[in-house]
């Protein structure tokens, strides 16, 4: 199954490494490598579920939508913002590579998944809707709460 999920990764590179470590810069700015390293987790086990609902691809994962029309990842929606927080991070060279390295690392499928399958997450700021007592928790990385479903 994982060597399938790899196929469909090398399907779906068309979405570029600037759009992968743009997620992970929008999604966990100013987090420990832990949360950095989970919210990429997450989105490699979203694409190796291949469930629609996820999106399918990574393209797909990380540009999917909610059922209200929301983007999941929250980072694509503010593309001003996009263009001002990659002009920053650029010039922060060891930053921009740390998170290159990471998203690279995370595509590859080369980390530990020390979280423990994650396929949801959300700040300890936001509060969720509920969605979240259906699901499994994992544990918290800085201020990430990873969760992932219940068996």
């Amino acid at each position: 199954q994982a060597e399938d999920g790899i196929r469909d990764v090398e399907r779906s590179r068309g979405l570029g490494d600037v759009y992968k470590r743009q997620l992970l810069i929008g999604e966990a700015e100013g987090e420990p490598w832990e949360s950095k390293v989970g919210v990429g987790l997450t989105v490699r086990n979203r694409v190796l579920a291949r469930k629609r609902y996820f999106g399918i691809g990574w393209r797909g994962v990380m540009l999917s939508t909610t059922s209200n029309g929301a983007l999941q990842f929250s980072c694509f929606g503010n593309k001003s913002r996009i263009k001002s927080m990659i002009g920053h991070w650029k010039k922060q060279d060891t930053l921009w590579q740390e998170h290159q390295g990471i998203a690279i690392n995370v595509y590859l499928g080369l980390f530990e998944d020390f979280v423990g399958k994650p396929l949801y997450y959300h700040t300890v700021g936001f509060k969720p809707h509920g969605w979240w007592l259906k699901l499994k928790k994992l544990g918290r990385f800085g201020n990430h709460i990873f969760y992932t479903e219940k068996s």
